[in-house]
């Protein structure tokens, strides 16, 4: 089975760490960016689902 893939754009790196360990842990491939115009281009190229840390913080 494939994993689903996030995207995931935060500046604070420890949230960002903490986010994408829980994701990862929950079986989820994630890539991060540390800024939202990388991430605006990611978007595009690499992931087919966006979502923020404030709504990871809820949903994992």
């Amino acid at each position: 089975m494939q994993k689903t893939k996030l995207l995931l754009i935060e500046d604070e790196e420890d949230i960002c760490s903490l986010v994408k360990l829980q994701a990862e842990i929950s079986g989820y491939k994630i890539h991060a960016e540390m800024d939202g115009l990388n991430g605006y281009m990611a978007i595009e190229h690499r992931c087919s689902y966006c979502i923020s840390a404030q709504k990871a913080r809820t949903q994992l």
